[in-house]
């Protein structure tokens, strides 16, 4: 997850990802699995030709309980109840038009303290619906389409905060920006670091920054 550009809107489903992928390393959907079946990787399946039976029982119990440890781990300290960090997918674009789109901004916008005003909180709905029926140029979500060499299509996309620049500079027949509620909450939200590789290099540059997490 060490990229250029914001990604604190895809976090939470990253997260959720990781805690999966490990929990799928020794359970299926009904049950764990057997000791045959414990993901520990091509070359440790090979060292093992040369270990005794009794030596594998061990390593397969002690490998279930590593995997039971990384996952307590994962669960006590990964934000997987943040409702604020959930509900951050909304920035996505391919959240525009999901029905329920405007009450998680809404969300979003009142959990940020002292941000927007109760009048500011009201707007969201009108801006959302608003920005929901937009017509958006495909051009500012998906930066490139191709084919692999086995004839696989691929869609590279735009980072988000190029898409939310283009969005937000849209304005009235009045000139007046079209969405200034909606742009406050964005901007707030895509100053959040998502790694530490972010975090380092934003203290670099100033080390007066003070980073909020929401928990």
């Amino acid at each position: 997850f060490q990229k250029e550009g914001p990604l604190v809107h895809l976090l939470y489903d990253e997260l959720c990802d990781l805690y999966r992928t490990v929990l799928l390393y020794f359970l299926s959907p009904e049950k764990q699995l057997t000791t045959k079946k414990l993901q520990i990787g091509e070359e440790a399946h090979r060292l093992l030709v040369d270990v005794s039976a009794s030596d594998r029982v061990t390593l397969f119990h002690d490998v279930k309980l590593i995997y039971h440890a990384i996952v307590d781990n994962l669960k006590k300290h990964l934000p997987l109840k943040n409702t604020f960090l959930k509900d951050l997918h909304v920035l996505d674009s391919a959240s525009r038009t999901k029905p329920d789109s405007a009450d998680t901004m809404i969300r979003v916008g009142r959990a940020i303290p002292k941000l927007l005003s109760d009048a500011e909180i009201d707007r969201i709905r009108h801006e959302f619906m608003m920005y929901a029926a937009e017509t958006i140029d495909q051009s500012w979500y998906i930066k490139n389409k191709y084919h692999d060499s086995d004839g696989n299509n691929h869609t590279e996309y735009q980072q988000i905060d190029y898409y939310w620049n283009k969005t937000l500079s849209l304005t009235t027949s009045f000139g007046l920006p079209k969405y200034p509620t909606l742009s406050e909450i964005v901007k707030n939200i895509l100053i959040i670091s998502h790694g530490n590789s972010d975090v380092e290099r934003d203290f670099s540059i100033n080390e007066h920054i003070v980073v909020i997490i929401f928990y």
